[in-house]
């Protein structure tokens, strides 16, 4: 089947960018790993005004944004009926919630990390999904939506388990074997997911 001349860009174009991010990946690999409150600064200071992001092929090109609440209480993040891991507890104290690299030309773009209320009431309708509730094991918490599809987004938050601390990314018709550990904590996530304009990097690696 022969493409249309539209088509044929936009699969060029494809193209391309898989190959950069492919090459992107493997040069972050081992860069310095910035703390929380570092990278919540640096996003409010480059990204609260929406900055243009030239994207070859588009035109006008993505603006992206961040946007961050004021902190949460300690006894609104008390209140979730997990151990939360230090690296989310930080964060919470830095930002109630927050939107991250927001597209807000295409849509197409950016996550939000939900506040602790949104939290846990967003664990409690994965855990009851009838379409869900087999991938749900004890100690995950959905701590964010993204704003392009409908992935889970979950750390994991049972002392007693190895993977404790660990970020999960899941398609929602994906079983949890095929779910990706993006991150080893919340801090690592947001080092990557800060370097790469809010691309979802474990997609390239």
């Amino acid at each position: 089947m022969q493409l249309n001349p539209i088509s044929a860009i936009l699969c060029d174009i494809n193209v391309h960018y898989k190959i950069v991010m492919r090459i992107r990946v493997k040069l972050n690999k081992g860069r310095r790993v910035h703390s929380i409150p570092e990278l919540i600064a640096q996003m409010k200071r480059d990204w609260t005004e929406p900055q243009e992001v030239p994207f070859e092929g588009l035109h006008p090109s993505p603006a992206y944004q961040c946007i961050f609440e004021e902190p949460a209480t300690t006894e609104e993040i008390d209140r979730i009926r997990v151990d939360v891991p230090e690296s989310l507890r930080c964060f919470w104290n830095q930002a109630r919630s927050a939107e991250l690299f927001r597209d807000i030309v295409y849509g197409q773009r950016g996550m939000r990390i939900m506040s602790p209320e949104e939290a846990s009431m967003a664990t409690d309708l994965f855990k009851q999904d009838q379409d869900r509730e087999r991938d749900a094991v004890f100690g995950d918490l959905v701590i964010g939506e993204f704003f392009t599809d409908f992935d889970t987004f979950i750390i994991r938050c049972d002392q007693m388990a190895p993977d404790f601390g660990t970020i999960l990314a899941g398609m929602p018709l994906d079983s949890r074997s095929d779910w990706q550990t993006v991150a080893s904590d919340l801090t690592e996530f947001l080092n990557q997911f800060v370097r790469f304009k809010g691309d979802k990097y474990w997609e390239w690696s």
